[in-house]
């Protein structure tokens, strides 16, 4: 539906980035398939390929060995239904893996359904294993006792994990619980945002647009997440060519745009500016360099929250 619609519109292609380039006029990164997902997910390969399982099943490698070893029972004579299961599912997962590498990547937000797959197999093998006679009782006892002792042992580090103070705080506790307000929550998880967020219920003017020029804000920090928690503001609105440095500052003068970002960098020498993760691309150092010149250009009105004029570099 929307998703559709809007690559056609901006694009020029219904299922871009995923195949065929982009060919509308408004495009501002025409990158397709893997060259376009490959700066922020895994590649896949031989050598991620085990992480990547591992990813699926955390904490649980002995249900990974079971789920290699679980191709074995295809070749047991009977259940012949079951193997067929067994083999569709291993096909599906097989088949999806060929198509992230060729068509985007690998992330684990978006590939949980593949976590289905590995234990409808491991599931379907296991009642093969139990009921052919390829295997002595005994064995069969100690393969079952290991498979429950690893599941209880996921089941403890999950629960651990959840009720952790590290990964649940008494801050978010007491949220939940209707002890404290949703302000003290943003303060406490997105304390570099907390005045941005506050100043924009009742930014001058009324409801006002802010620019993203952050890969941070976009991508990386926390602090991006202030966009769930905004009420007279919204991203969008005026942009910057930002085809180099020159350009931003001749195109902002001549459009007059004037706009307000929330950015933690600071100013610093463009010369100084560098990717922040080793795993960043042209793009997000142009993207640094870009909110670079809107920081050092714009009056901080707020706690890294700025206001960019174009009246400012005609004073320059």
């Amino acid at each position: 539906g929307y998703w559709y619609i809007k690559n056609i519109i901006i694009y020029g292609n219904p299922i871009y980035p995923f195949l065929f380039p982009c060919w509308g006029k408004y495009a501002m990164d025409c990158n397709t398939g893997a060259s376009f997902f490959g700066e922020w997910t895994t590649k896949i390969n031989l050598v991620n390929i085990k992480s990547i399982i591992l990813s699926l099943i955390p904490g649980g490698k002995p249900i990974v060995i079971m789920a290699l070893l679980s191709t074995f029972s295809i070749f047991c004579k009977k259940f012949v239904k079951e193997k067929k299961l067994v083999v569709f599912y291993l096909f599906i997962f097989i088949f999806e893996l060929i198509s992230l590498r060729l068509l985007s990547g690998f992330y684990i937000r978006y590939h949980q359904h593949m976590q289905i797959l590995i234990l409808l197999s491991i599931t379907i093998s296991s009642y093969i294993f139990i009921k052919s006679n390829m295997f002595p009782k005994f064995v069969k006892i100690i393969v079952a006792v290991l498979f429950l002792l690893s599941i209880i042992r996921n089941y403890i580090i999950v629960v651990n994990k959840t009720n952790s103070l590290v990964t649940l705080t008494w801050n978010e506790i007491n949220y939940s619980i209707g002890k404290d307000d949703i302000y003290n929550w943003i303060k406490f998880r997105l304390p570099r945002v907390y005045d941005a967020v506050i100043w924009c219920e009742n930014p001058p003017g009324g409801i006002v647009s802010l620019a993203r020029y952050d890969p941070d804000m976009i991508w990386y920090d926390d602090e991006g997440y202030m966009r769930s928690f905004l009420i007279n503001c919204y991203y969008g609105g005026q942009t910057l060519d930002t085809t180099s440095l020159e350009t931003i500052k001749s195109s902002a003068i001549e459009k007059k745009i004037e706009f307000w970002t929330v950015t933690p960098s600071k100013c610093i020498e463009d010369k100084e500016v560098k990717s922040k993760y080793w795993y960043e691309g042209p793009k997000e150092t142009k993207m640094r360099h870009d909110n670079n010149f809107v920081v050092c250009n714009s009056t901080q009105i707020k706690e890294n929250l700025f206001f960019f004029s174009y009246k400012a570099l005609n004073e320059k």
